[in-house]
């Protein structure tokens, strides 16, 4: 299994005031803020953060249910410009983040997959409301699976869990795929696993 979660760094920069007294402390720990404050590119390496706090709550979620989101509890170690580990509670998960001028991109998976099998798209969103880009991402992700798998698109449903965690489900094969979905600004991203 899988979480993703991506920033829209435009939108991150007109949205947050990441560095008013406070907002830090807040969210990250200690070593994190170091770490931030000391980077030469510190909003990079805020949002690569809070990606990876993101992805791997939802992970977490995924696998052990409940919802209590503290993020200064969930701990980050980058370990080099793409690969990270994350700890929460008494779990470890370890990320592989991508990012370019736009965006910032983690996806978050168990320790103990050390070479996970999922897929994994980013893409821009059309500017129009929300209700369309949710069905753009819907649309986007239900023909990914379709080309990838061979499956007809007509035999696969976009659902949520009781919990409200979203998955694919084969009508034909009747089995539900692991997904996770996350969209910010104009970014959206998925992962199948």
């Amino acid at each position: 299994m899988t979480g993703n979660d991506i920033v829209d760094l435009s939108a991150a920069a007109v949205e947050s005031n990441w560095r008013r007294p406070g907002y830090l402390e807040k969210l990250f720990s200690p070593e994190e803020i170091d770490l931030i404050l000391s980077n030469k590119d510190p909003d990079k390496t805020l949002w690569r953060i809070w990606t990876m706090k993101e992805s791997a709550y939802k992970l977490h979620i995924r696998m052990f249910g409940g919802r209590s989101f503290a993020p200064q509890k969930i701990t980050c170690t980058l370990t080099d410009e793409q690969q990270g580990e994350v700890q929460f509670r008494d779990n470890r998960y370890l990320t592989q983040t991508s990012q370019n001028q736009h965006y910032i991109h983690t996806v978050a998976f168990n320790r103990a997959d050390r070479s996970p099998s999922f897929s994994s798209c980013c893409f821009e969103l059309p500017l129009v409301n929300t209700g369309t880009q949710n069905s753009f991402i819907k649309e986007k992700l239900t023909s990914h699976y379709s080309r990838a798998s061979g499956t007809h698109l007509s035999n696969l449903s976009l659902r949520k869990d009781i919990a409200g965690i979203p998955f694919l489900y084969c009508y034909f094969e009747r089995k539900s795929i692991p997904v996770s979905i996350t969209h910010h600004g104009r970014y959206a991203a998925f992962t199948i696993h």
